[in-house]
């Protein structure tokens, strides 16, 4: 799994995840899942190796892909209410 996708998904955690062990967390796995759906839907994979190899062979290849897969959960989370635009 990309690195980015991932830390999108930690990052949604440290958000809206539980407090406590008896709370829900429906709200997470929601944003999550879309997450998910919105990253594969730009990038059209969500495996790293798939998504690097995809990119020009030079030195830091994936900053491009960072700066825009951070604009997109940024934007997903104004969307959702959960950052401000």
């Amino acid at each position: 799994m990309c690195g980015l996708l991932s830390g999108g998904v930690l990052l949604i955690g440290a958000l809206l995840g539980r407090e406590l062990p008896d709370r829900p967390d429906e709200e997470a796995k929601r944003l999550a899942v879309l997450w998910r759906q919105r990253f594969l839907a730009e990038y059209g994979a969500t495996c790293c190796r798939t998504l690097r190899d995809a990119l020009p062979d030079v030195p830091h290849r994936c900053q491009p892909l960072v700066r825009q897969a951070t604009a997109l959960l940024r934007d997903l989370l104004a969307e959702e209410g959960r950052l401000e635009p």
